[in-house]
């Protein structure tokens, strides 16, 4: 399909994959008015999600130095343990920027809050396979209610 849509320079060409035509235009018909509906809510055209949002802002924070390579590790280990949880589809893809609202993005911080709490981080914390071969295996740092300089530093 080749599309205009009103607010963006060039045209937008893009594989329904579809093969039967009448499905193929029934798709490119859905696909212009979900982008002109984009367009006109000024919201990104291009399906940019959650995650390579974070690696750009990751890349472009390492790229230009800065943060020592502790940090660097610190913010890769938060992006998998919480915002890469969070910010996911049910089927556990990254979410799109423009399916974010406000109030998901506010709900961050009660979810993370409460994170510790819920069966699948009691798990974590009751067995932590980098303590094999130590006398226990618990991560004893993950506190239930994080501290707020975490939260700030998050």
């Amino acid at each position: 399909m080749r599309l205009k849509v009103a607010g963006r320079k060039g045209y937008i060409t893009k594989s329904t994959k579809l093969t039967i035509y009448e499905d193929a235009y029934e798709f490119a018909k859905g696909e212009l008015l979900r982008l002109q509906h984009a367009a006109k809510l000024g919201h990104s055209m291009d399906e940019y999600t959650f995650e390579k949002h974070w690696n750009d802002w990751f890349e472009r924070n390492k790229r230009n130095g800065t943060w020592k390579e502790e940090r660097a590790n610190w913010h890769k280990n938060y992006f998998k343990r919480y915002f890469k949880d969070y910010f996911s589809n049910a089927d556990n893809s990254s979410m799109l920027l423009n399916d974010i609202t406000i109030q998901h993005a506010a709900e961050y911080w009660d979810w993370r809050k409460n994170y510790w709490k819920q069966d699948k981080a009691e798990k974590l914390r009751d067995y932590n396979p980098k303590r094999r071969g130590a006398k226990t295996l618990g991560t004893g740092n993950a506190k239930e209610n994080p501290a707020v300089k975490t939260l700030l530093m998050e």
